[in-house]
């Protein structure tokens, strides 16, 4: 169960058609996270298990250095990313 889930199910006291509202609104915002979830995991699987290699082989041995692949990453943005986030020159 994700956060928008929980919120839905704290208001106890309110009609029930306001207490549909609520959990139509809840249940959607939840859905869009876990897509979210989905589609970022895949997309940083590739560098999380790249960070993992470089992890292991600098905490097994500090001294050795291996050679480990340069991985390029692109970034998309999604369009409903919010426009300030990535306004860099304010």
């Amino acid at each position: 169960m994700v956060w928008w889930e929980k919120q839905a199910r704290r208001r106890i006291s309110i009609p029930s058609h306001l207490a549909e509202g609520i959990t139509a609104y809840a249940t959607e915002h939840a859905a869009t996270e876990r897509r979210r979830l989905t589609s970022w995991s895949s997309s940083w699987s590739a560098i999380r298990e790249q960070a993992k290699l470089v992890l292991e082989t600098y905490l097994k041995d500090q001294e050795d250095t291996m050679d480990v692949a340069i991985l390029e990453v692109e970034i998309e943005r999604d369009d409903d990313d919010d426009e300030s986030l990535f306004d860099f020159d304010e």
